[in-house]
């Protein structure tokens, strides 16, 4: 009885589940029609007000389709894929929002978001399998057309297909197009975007026609580090157009591209225009963005090594292409607007002219965005003669100036020589610049920033030769100002003038204060269709210059002026040995530097030429002049012979007081057997010696100044050293062995050089022919300096680094760097007890380098030097005292002179025995410290054999003598009989004299080494055997030897 219930609930549940079951399927039918639309219904309909059916889409048609796109219609990125347009054919705008777009009836592959189409209007949109429905943007559907037959749908925002298009089979560039009678034919004139008719393609194909330089590349920032910064604030590559024409220029149809095989990489927004003979800039940042409201954004960036940049239109016609390489940070490359050739800008113009008023606009647009109102004012990179702080050394320096009304706090910012490091130095904690101030800070590479706030000193230096960006950042290295910095000359400033615009030059500096007085610039440096060198035959130089330059030359060392020198007014026939120099002049500009050559004209020298060319009147004005005499006190000229003795004293002569005074000049070398110019280069030279400054022929300094022409001599000088690359290098007229031999010290350089196992350091020797101001100036002997510089060549130190080292000459004067280590050592030397205490002894080991020390005193012995006060010693980071020898003019000299005794005479060493060697008898009281030092003297006497000595005497002399005579009939009449009183005046005698001293030099070398055997055996009181065992058997004077009384009291 119970089963009947249960069966009529059964009964009325069944009704229940069909009603929902019909609900499903029939919401699953809605899906499906939606989402899988069906032919049968072919548009949607509404009803208006009045009641009247009406299409909300009526009007829209598929116009025109090309499935096989070769060339004919690329796309953003320049690729030519298939694609459809949509024509509103009727008279209403019709909003295309959730329509959708398929190859296939049964699913929608593209929907369009909100665009309203007009009438008239037509719509694009490429198949090529990837969705890209972004308003403003084109449009991509994900689905491709087949070129061998195909359809298409349209499909309302209710799925019902508006309209479908069977298309045929269609040829590369062909399309499917509708016609005025509503047919659709297979058409070559594709015409997207205008109507489908012949006028329509060529309206299409001629948006396309661009004029070649209508529209040009201007130019390309690749590696921006100030300046012109985005929508995000920060900075761009970016890329410059210029419209040469007078119409303003739609862009929308061109495209730009880092890549030649892809010149269509990245199109213009929609409609973008270039106005007419303007600019049109645009971030090549890889944000590929339209930035409707500043500059677009490409989608690819640029490298500062190098990239080729193209212009094209969108069918890939290539209008404009840049090719740039290793542009530097915040440099522009573009187009020079006086000749359209492309350089480099200092300062990026966007959106302005590449010339000084663009360079003007970018300069303040970049101060405008400076937020504290401090800016470079100015700044040296020369300076020999403004230093920026009172009683201090003159130095490199930068001067901010504050010209806000607020005291600004320098904590932390930074100011650096490049862009890529704005921070290199930092501004101490506590730094501050008030308002209206100009703070100096020296450039002079301290370690040590300072504690006085106007005393403040960076940890670089600037280059004069220009290049580098001199920068001022805020602590976290955002750049608020920069100066590219371009060549400035030896003192003279370069900065900004209050209420100018750009950049001056000022002839008269002002560290700490306002910069008045400036100048633009310089005229350029002419050049010389003929370099100096030697001659055979006469030679024609040309001199050009920049367009509308005056050019002038001298002759005579002088550097041209408007009142000095001569116009050049045609080729300049030289037929005789003269020094060029002539230099521009162009109205507005200050002159520019001089441009020198000297043309030694047929000549047969065997050595290598050195001209020097100096302002004559650094040379012979009476009161400052290098080789002046000078006047008396009366006004009449000092008479050299009247002095009795050197050093002419009472009055000093000219040169002695003025004469070591470095003046600018210019020095060239020339090789005689290749005919090869060593070097060409600006310099400073100035005078060297004691005595031998009264000698008529006088020696030079020559020092390479980066101010000049460049920092070093990048020249290998001397062809037995290993060095390329050289500071300065002294002309020696051998001291006072300018009268006699003329290569004593050359000699003994020259047998060092052969010592094995050598621990001292020496100069080397090369005799050169000198000209002066185009003059002959004689025999010179070519040496390395010996300064800090040659220290480091010899250590293996780069010259960049030789500041680090200390150098003491004679018994404890500093030479360079400090001598209190020395003193310091030699107080706590003196005071110990090697002989007898190993702590002692290990202290002076552990600071002297005892085998350099000892070759140092065993040459000066062995050669008898009695001038052994020239003694120069050093000391780098990390090693310990080593010696030079340099200077042995009294080497040699006299065969008995007793050179052990000179060194170790407890009263001192040197002419006066007045230096200091306490080192040198301390060390030898240690019995272990003395077997070592005889048993390397000995092998220094027992190498330098009399054979071995005079093969090298002869060796010098074949070198110097073919250039004697010529050498003599210049100095002779100028010999001093109170200098020498058997010097002869004419150049015969003087040439017999010069021979007759060599071979009084080749007696000397004969006879030495018995006299340095018996002096070393007495000083040191050994035995015959013992000197057996250190030095060898007792030397024989040699037959041809000629014996003096001295000689004969040893025999």
């Amino acid at each position: 009885m119970r089963s009947t219930p249960r069966s009529a609930s059964r009964r009325t549940r069944r009704p229940e589940r069909r009603f929902l079951l019909l609900i499903v399927l029939a919401a699953l039918l809605i899906g499906l029609i939606v989402i899988s639309p069906k032919e049968p219904t072919r548009m949607a309909f509404n009803v208006d007000a009045e009641g009247k059916v009406i299409s909300l889409h009526d009007g829209l048609v598929i116009s025109e389709i090309m499935s096989a796109n070769a060339s004919a219609l690329p796309d953003e990125n320049g690729q030519f894929t298939d694609w459809m347009e949509l024509w509103n054919q009727g008279t209403e705008d019709i909003n295309l929002k959730d329509l959708t777009l398929s190859n296939r009836p049964d699913k929608a592959k593209f929907i369009f978001p909100e665009h309203i189409l007009p009438p008239d209007g037509r719509v694009i949109v490429f198949c090529d399998n990837t969705n890209r429905n972004d308003p403003g943007r084109p449009f991509h559907a994900n689905f491709k057309l087949s070129s061998i037959g195909t359809e298409v749908y349209v499909f309302d925002t209710t799925g019902h297909v508006l309209r479908s298009l069977k298309v045929p089979t269609l040829n590369p560039n062909e399309v499917y197009a509708l016609q005025a009678d509503g047919e659709y034919i297979k058409s070559p004139n594709y015409s997207p975007g205008f109507a489908n008719t012949p006028e329509g393609h060529q309206a299409y194909l001629g948006q396309y026609a661009v004029t070649t330089g209508d529209i040009v590349i201007n130019e390309i920032m690749p590696a921006p580090r100030s300046g012109l910064r985005d929508e995000d604030n920060e900075l761009s590559d970016w890329v410059e157009l210029r419209n040469t024409t007078d119409q303003d220029y739609p862009l929308d149809n061109l495209a730009l591209s880092d890549n030649p095989d892809r010149p269509v990489k990245w199109v213009f927004p929609e409609g973008a225009i270039i106005p007419a003979n303007g600019y049109y800039v645009v971030f090549c940042s890889g944000k590929d963005r339209v930035n409707a409201q500043g500059f677009p954004h490409t989608n690819f960036s640029l490298g500062a090594e190098g990239e080729i940049v193209t212009l094209s239109t969108r069918q890939g016609q290539l209008l404009d292409r840049v090719q740039y390489s290793l542009i530097p940070a915040d440099r522009s490359w573009g187009r020079d607007p006086v000749n359209d050739t492309w350089r480099l800008f200092n300062i990026g113009t966007p959106g302005a002219p590449n010339d000084a008023s663009g360079e003007a606009q970018a300069e303040r647009f970049l101060l405008s965005r400076n937020p504290t109102g401090v800016y470079i004012s100015e700044m040296m990179s020369s300076n020999d003669s403004f230093p920026a702080v009172p009683d201090q050394p003159a130095t490199d320096w930068v001067e901010l100036h504050n010209g806000s009304d607020q005291v600004r706090d320098l904590s932390g910012h930074g100011l650096s020589d490049s862009l890529t490091w704005p921070r290199k130095w930092r501004f101490p904690q506590g730094a501050v610049i008030y308002p209206g101030e100009y703070k100096v800070i020296r450039l002079n590479k301290s370690q040590d920033a300072g504690t006085n706030a106007a005393q403040l000193q960076a940890n670089y230096a600037l280059k004069r030769a220009g290049g580098e960006e001199m920068t001022f950042s805020d602590p976290d290295g955002n750049v608020l100002d920069r100066v590219i910095m371009p060549e400035i000359p030896l003192d003279i400033s370069y900065g900004r003038t209050p209420g100018q615009d750009g950049f001056f030059y000022y002839d008269v500096p002002s560290p700490g204060a306002v910069n008045t007085g400036g100048f633009h610039g310089f005229a350029a440096r002419p050049t010389l269709s003929v370099a100096g060198g030697l001659y055979k035959e006469n030679v024609l130089v040309e001199i050009t210059a920049q367009e509308g330059a005056r050019i002038r030359y001298s002759l005579d060392g002088s550097v041209p002026t408007l009142d000095k020198g001569l116009d050049y007014t045609g080729p300049i026939e030289v037929k005789d040995t003269i020094a060029l120099r002539a230099r521009a002049f162009i109205p507005g500009l200050q002159p520019s530097q001089p441009v020198t050559a000297t043309y030694v004209m047929k000549t047969y020298f065997t050595l290598p030429v050195v001209a020097l060319v100096i302002e004559p009147d650094e040379l012979w004005n009476n009161e400052t002049g290098m080789l002046a005499a000078g006047l008396y006190e009366d006004g009449r000229p000092i008479d050299l012979t009247a002095y009795k003795t050197i050093p002419f004293r009472h009055p000093s002569p000219t040169y002695r007081e003025h004469g070591k005074v470095r003046r600018p000049s210019y020095a060239e070398m020339f090789d005689t057997q290749s005919g090869k110019v060593v070097f060409s280069q600006g310099t400073t030279m100035g005078l060297i010696g004691q005595y031998s400054l009264d000698m008529p022929q006088k020696s030079f300094k020559v020092v390479a100044k980066a101010a000049l022409g460049t920092r070093y001599f990048d020249a290998p000088l001397f062809a037995d050293r290993p060095f390329e690359q050289y500071k300065s290098f002294v002309l020696r007229v051998s001291g006072n062995d300018a009268v006699w031999t003329r290569m004593v010290d050359g000699v003994q350089s020259r047998l060092i050089d052969q010592l094995p196992d050598k621990h001292v350091i020496n100069q080397a020797w090369q005799p050169v022919i000198v000209y002066l101001n185009g003059q002959y100036w004689g025999h010179y002997n070519l040496r390395e300096r010996v300064s800090r510089y040659f220290v480091a060549q010899h250590e293996g130190i780069p010259l960049e680094d030789a500041d680090n080292m200390t150098i003491i000459e004679g018994g404890s004067t500093r030479y360079y760097g400090s001598n209190a280590e020395w003193v310091a050592f030699r107080k706590k030397m003196n005071e110990s007890n090697p002989a007898t205490n190993p702590e002692d002894l290990q202290y002076i080991l552990d600071n002297v380098d005892v085998d350099s020390l000892f070759d140092w005193m065993a040459l000066e012995m062995f050669f008898a030097n009695t001038d052994s006060g020239n003694i120069r010693y050093y000391r780098v980071p990390g090693g310990k005292w080593r010696w030079i020898v340099f200077d042995m003019d009294y080497g040699l000299f006299i065969a008995a002179n007793n050179g052990v005794r000179n060194i170790l005479n407890p009263k001192g060493h040197g002419a006066n025995d007045d230096v200091d060697n306490s080192l040198f008898l301390k060390i030898l009281e240690n019995d272990q410290m003395r077997d070592k030092f005889l048993r390397r003297f000995g092998e220094i006497f027992q190498f330098y054999t009399t054979e071995r000595m005079l093969a090298q005497v002869d060796e010098s002399y074949n070198l110097l003598k073919p250039e004697m005579k010529l050498h003599w009939e210049r100095w002779a009449p100028f010999n001093l009989k109170n200098i020498a009183f058997d010097l002869p005046q004419t150049a015969d005698g003087a040439t017999r004299y010069w021979e007759s001293r060599v071979e009084r030099l080749r007696n000397v070398v004969r006879k030495r080494p018995r006299h340095c055997w018996v002096q070393a055996q007495e000083w040191f009181r050994l035995t015959d055997q013992q000197m057996l065992e250190y030095f060898g058997p007792k030397p024989a004077f040699p037959p041809e030897a000629d014996l003096n009384k001295d000689d004969r009291a040893i025999e």
